[in-house]
């Protein structure tokens, strides 16, 4: 996983990009959700159905489950690998229509699963998802919309949360600033 973006983050920048779209499908987004709500991983709950993900320099990210069930450590960015905003253009897109798809206008496409994923914690969630929809066939697009929902609450939280920083800044600026040296 490491590799894979670094890899995707090195060409886009020779390529001069602004964004970097990225595969991920509603089935992804769905089993990242529930990946996420096993772990009670909230902030990463919150930001897997977003449709735009980056872009603000000096983020981390800790360890995050790959695709094909690889696991990233903790890494530090500064203003390159997360400075790129990434985009799922697939977001609300089945798996299995994106296969149709490619069949139907004869790309060349091919389908292999990494040897470790049946040790990765994401074959849970897959599972669970696979069972879901063959018991409701709209479960995963029922997910992919709670996805969205928590990253577009977590998105106007993060602006009023900003917002009330800069008040209380703005209100007692002796004061914030004492905070922030620790005195």
């Amino acid at each position: 996983g490491v590799l894979r973006r670094q890899a995707l983050d090195r060409g886009a920048a020779l390529c001069k990009a602004d964004k970097l779209a990225t595969g991920h499908n509603a089935d992804d987004v769905a089993e990242t959700l529930l990946l996420n709500l096993v772990r009670g991983d909230a902030a990463r709950m919150a930001r897997c159905g977003g449709g735009q993900t980056g872009g603000g320099g000096g983020e981390k990210e800790e360890s995050e489950e790959g695709e094909e069930g690889t696991t990233t450590t903790k890494t530090s960015t500064t203003s390159s690998a997360l400075a790129l905003p990434r985009v799922k253009p697939f977001l609300h897109t089945y798996e299995k229509e994106i296969v149709l798809y490619a069949h139907h206008k004869r790309l060349d496409y091919f389908c292999t699963e990494c040897s470790h994923a049946k040790f990765a914690a994401r074959g849970g969630p897959r599972e669970a998802v696979k069972a879901l929809e063959a018991s409701a066939p709209a479960a995963v697009a029922g997910l992919v919309r709670t996805a969205v929902a928590l990253s577009e609450a977590a998105a106007r939280f993060a602006v009023a949360s900003d917002a009330a920083s800069a008040s209380d800044a703005a209100a007692a600026p002796g004061a914030a600033a004492g905070r922030k040296s620790g005195n």
